[in-house]
């Protein structure tokens, strides 16, 4: 019936999927945990790294027996120190890494992951209602009424912009006495005639108002216009669609 621009919230929907396809690739990714070749690498560091220790550890044993003999400096002695120091923490952190990349992807890390993709899941719905929304459909079958807004204006968030009158189910408003309350209940069959044709239609009281009112301008009623009726509901059993909004009718009680 209606369409809000659809260019932004289509936008803001390709976003959402952009956001929600690099979160599943993220877990996709912490899932299926390091490669083979990675872990090899890692494991080629620490073999390397151990050698590389043992050698310092050599250095540093030559450069203080020397020192002993005064054979070399104390600098010397201390640079090998240095290296040897630095060789072990080295090694110490390549094994860690080595022991991480061996255990995989953490419970933790993985929830996490999982709870970005739920979120971004989560606010791709949202935009896609967004964008559903900007469309306007109605109801039920139903006859346009009222077009209350012109192409091009700008309505607020639950503005009307359409009035309709729905056909199913077809209801009769009609008004009756305070004398006549005694003689009618809901479910109570009733025919209603037209003043177009001679054919008659069906109906049953669903609702009788529990408060008084006066007789509306529009109704024609032998009595005053301004004595006190109540109102009722009358529910139509078989319209076939020779019957129109704010048709006046006959009501008559079994």
């Amino acid at each position: 019936m209606a369409q809000i621009d659809p260019v932004p919230f289509q936008k803001q929907v390709d976003l959402s999927q952009a956001k929600l396809a690099v979160a599943q690739a993220q877990l996709a990714d912490l899932v299926a945990g390091p490669r083979t070749q990675e872990i090899e690498s890692a494991r080629q560091e620490v073999i390397r790294l151990t050698a590389t220790l043992k050698n310092a550890l050599d250095n540093y044993n030559r450069q203080k027996d020397l020192r002993k003999t005064g054979a070399t400096s104390a600098g010397n002695l201390d640079n090998a120190q240095a290296r040897f120091d630095e060789a072990k923490a080295a090694l110490m952190a390549a094994k860690q890494h080595l022991s991480l990349l061996q255990e995989g992807t953490k419970a933790e890390t993985l929830l996490i992951a999982q709870q970005q993709v739920a979120v971004a899941q989560a606010e791709l719905e949202i935009k896609q209602t967004a964008l559903q929304d900007s469309r306007l459909y109605a109801p039920e079958n139903a006859v346009v009424l009222t077009r209350i807004v012109e192409p091009g204006s700008m309505v607020n968030a639950g503005s009307p912009v359409i009035s309709l009158s729905l056909r199913d189910p077809l209801y009769i408003r009609a008004y009756i006495n305070e004398t006549m309350l005694g003689e009618i209940s809901p479910g109570d069959t009733v025919t209603v005639h037209t003043d177009s044709s001679a054919q008659t239609f069906t109906g049953k009281i669903g609702y009788i108002s529990p408060k008084a009112e006066f007789t509306p301008k529009s109704v024609e009623t032998p009595e005053l216009r301004t004595s006190l009726v109540y109102r009722i509901r009358i529910v139509l059993e078989n319209d076939d669609k020779k019957l129109n909004q704010g048709q006046p009718v006959t009501i008559s009680l079994h």
